[in-house]
Protein backbone atom coordinates (compact mmCIF):
# COMPACT_ATOMS: atom_id res chain seq x y z
CA UNK A 1 0.00 0.00 0.00
CA UNK A 2 3.15 2.18 0.82
CA UNK A 3 4.80 2.01 -2.77
CA UNK A 4 1.63 2.61 -4.76
CA UNK A 5 1.14 6.05 -2.20
CA UNK A 6 4.45 6.98 -3.25
CA UNK A 7 4.10 6.04 -6.91
CA UNK A 8 0.44 8.55 -6.92
CA UNK A 9 3.08 10.89 -5.47
CA UNK A 10 5.50 10.90 -7.51
CA UNK A 11 3.24 10.80 -10.85
CA UNK A 12 1.52 13.71 -9.42
CA UNK A 13 4.48 15.71 -8.35
CA UNK A 14 6.14 14.82 -12.00
CA UNK A 15 2.50 16.79 -13.75
CA UNK A 16 3.40 19.32 -11.25
CA UNK A 17 5.65 20.08 -13.63
CA UNK A 18 4.17 19.98 -16.79
CA UNK A 19 3.78 22.88 -19.05
CA UNK A 20 0.54 21.75 -20.17
CA UNK A 21 -0.74 22.02 -16.44
CA UNK A 22 0.97 25.66 -16.51
CA UNK A 23 -1.00 26.73 -19.76
CA UNK A 24 -4.33 25.54 -18.40
CA UNK A 25 -3.68 27.72 -15.46
CA UNK A 26 -3.03 30.79 -17.28
CA UNK A 27 -6.35 30.15 -19.14
CA UNK A 28 -4.26 29.15 -22.78
CA UNK A 29 -4.64 25.57 -22.65
CA UNK A 30 -7.07 23.19 -24.85
CA UNK A 31 -10.87 22.90 -23.86
CA UNK A 32 -12.32 19.77 -22.90
CA UNK A 33 -14.89 18.50 -24.70
CA UNK A 34 -17.88 20.07 -22.44
CA UNK A 35 -16.95 23.57 -23.32
CA UNK A 36 -18.68 24.06 -26.54
CA UNK A 37 -15.22 25.54 -28.10
CA UNK A 38 -13.57 23.60 -30.76
CA UNK A 39 -10.79 21.06 -28.86
CA UNK A 40 -7.87 22.57 -30.91
CA UNK A 41 -9.06 26.41 -29.99
CA UNK A 42 -7.42 27.63 -26.85
CA UNK A 43 -9.36 28.60 -23.67
CA UNK A 44 -11.14 32.74 -23.86
CA UNK A 45 -8.26 34.93 -22.21
CA UNK A 46 -9.58 35.71 -18.79
CA UNK A 47 -11.39 39.19 -18.07
CA UNK A 48 -9.67 40.84 -14.76
CA UNK A 49 -12.40 42.70 -12.84
CA UNK A 50 -13.32 45.99 -14.65
CA UNK A 51 -12.07 44.69 -18.35
CA UNK A 52 -14.56 43.85 -20.80
CA UNK A 53 -14.39 40.94 -23.75
CA UNK A 54 -15.59 41.33 -27.31
CA UNK A 55 -15.93 38.82 -29.84
CA UNK A 56 -15.71 39.13 -33.48
CA UNK A 57 -14.67 38.53 -36.62
CA UNK A 58 -12.41 39.76 -39.89
CA UNK A 59 -13.37 40.01 -42.97
CA UNK A 60 -11.17 38.30 -45.74
CA UNK A 61 -10.50 35.29 -43.00
CA UNK A 62 -12.02 31.93 -42.98
CA UNK A 63 -15.92 31.97 -40.97
CA UNK A 64 -14.16 29.52 -38.21
CA UNK A 65 -11.97 32.82 -37.15
CA UNK A 66 -12.61 34.33 -33.77
CA UNK A 67 -11.15 37.11 -32.59
CA UNK A 68 -11.78 37.62 -28.96
CA UNK A 69 -10.34 41.30 -27.79
CA UNK A 70 -9.80 41.56 -23.79
CA UNK A 71 -10.15 45.88 -23.36
CA UNK A 72 -8.94 47.39 -19.91
CA UNK A 73 -8.40 51.04 -19.27
CA UNK A 74 -4.73 52.11 -19.12
CA UNK A 75 -3.35 54.27 -16.30
CA UNK A 76 -3.59 57.47 -18.33
CA UNK A 77 -6.30 58.95 -19.30
CA UNK A 78 -8.32 57.65 -22.26
CA UNK A 79 -5.38 54.95 -22.59
CA UNK A 80 -6.77 51.24 -23.01
CA UNK A 81 -4.60 48.07 -22.59
CA UNK A 82 -5.59 44.33 -23.38
CA UNK A 83 -4.95 41.20 -25.23
CA UNK A 84 -5.93 39.94 -28.07
CA UNK A 85 -6.74 36.27 -29.03
CA UNK A 86 -7.50 35.05 -32.66
CA UNK A 87 -7.59 31.76 -33.13
CA UNK A 88 -8.84 29.42 -36.37
CA UNK A 89 -8.15 26.53 -39.08
CA UNK A 90 -6.68 25.26 -36.16
CA UNK A 91 -4.11 28.01 -35.45
CA UNK A 92 -4.54 30.74 -32.77
CA UNK A 93 -2.27 33.87 -31.80
CA UNK A 94 -2.59 35.79 -28.46
CA UNK A 95 -0.90 39.42 -27.94
CA UNK A 96 -0.94 42.30 -26.50
CA UNK A 97 -2.56 45.27 -27.56
CA UNK A 98 -2.44 49.14 -26.85
CA UNK A 99 -4.20 52.03 -27.60
CA UNK A 100 -5.79 55.01 -27.12
CA UNK A 101 -9.75 56.29 -27.30
CA UNK A 102 -10.37 58.68 -29.50
CA UNK A 103 -13.83 60.81 -30.31
CA UNK A 104 -16.14 58.36 -31.42
CA UNK A 105 -13.91 55.59 -31.39
CA UNK A 106 -10.76 53.50 -30.40
CA UNK A 107 -7.14 53.37 -32.08
CA UNK A 108 -5.21 50.22 -31.12
CA UNK A 109 -1.86 48.19 -32.15
CA UNK A 110 -0.53 44.98 -31.43
CA UNK A 111 2.17 45.45 -28.88
CA UNK A 112 4.55 41.94 -28.32
CA UNK A 113 2.99 38.27 -29.45
CA UNK A 114 2.22 36.31 -25.86
CA UNK A 115 1.93 32.75 -27.72
CA UNK A 116 1.14 31.26 -30.75
CA UNK A 117 -0.63 27.67 -31.43
CA UNK A 118 -0.08 25.41 -33.77
CA UNK A 119 0.98 26.77 -36.76
CA UNK A 120 1.15 24.73 -40.92
CA UNK A 121 3.93 27.52 -42.38
CA UNK A 122 0.96 30.51 -41.79
CA UNK A 123 0.51 32.73 -39.01
CA UNK A 124 -1.71 35.30 -38.27
CA UNK A 125 -0.78 39.09 -39.59
CA UNK A 126 0.70 41.34 -37.21
CA UNK A 127 -1.27 44.44 -36.80
CA UNK A 128 0.23 47.40 -36.76
CA UNK A 129 -3.12 49.50 -36.33
CA UNK A 130 -6.81 49.21 -35.68
CA UNK A 131 -8.95 52.13 -36.26
CA UNK A 132 -12.28 51.08 -34.94
CA UNK A 133 -15.22 53.00 -34.77
CA UNK A 134 -17.55 52.42 -31.70
CA UNK A 135 -21.00 53.30 -33.05
CA UNK A 136 -22.80 51.84 -30.63
CA UNK A 137 -21.72 51.36 -26.62
CA UNK A 138 -21.47 47.09 -27.47
CA UNK A 139 -20.32 47.55 -30.86
CA UNK A 140 -17.04 48.39 -32.73
CA UNK A 141 -16.00 48.23 -36.16
CA UNK A 142 -13.25 49.34 -38.43
CA UNK A 143 -9.92 48.17 -39.89
CA UNK A 144 -7.10 46.55 -39.24
CA UNK A 145 -3.95 47.43 -41.22
CA UNK A 146 -1.08 44.98 -41.45
CA UNK A 147 2.09 46.55 -43.14
CA UNK A 148 3.89 43.55 -43.23
CA UNK A 149 1.15 41.37 -44.89
CA UNK A 150 0.25 44.43 -47.04
CA UNK A 151 -2.83 44.15 -46.17
CA UNK A 152 -6.49 45.98 -44.53
CA UNK A 153 -8.89 43.88 -43.05
CA UNK A 154 -12.73 44.77 -41.80
CA UNK A 155 -13.05 44.11 -37.98
CA UNK A 156 -16.49 43.85 -36.45
CA UNK A 157 -16.56 43.24 -32.98
CA UNK A 158 -19.41 42.93 -30.09
CA UNK A 159 -19.24 43.29 -26.17
CA UNK A 160 -20.01 39.68 -24.53
CA UNK A 161 -19.10 40.38 -21.36
CA UNK A 162 -17.50 43.05 -18.58
CA UNK A 163 -17.51 46.38 -18.14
Amino acid sequence: MRSRTWILALGLGLLAGCDALDDLDTGAGINGPDTGRDAWRPAQPPVPEGCSLWEGAREGDSADVLLELVLCDGIELDTVTGELQISGDGEWSLRRVKGERVTGGLWLTDVEPVREGPTDGGRYCWVDDYHLDVPAQDWMEGTAFSVSCDEALQVVLERVEGA
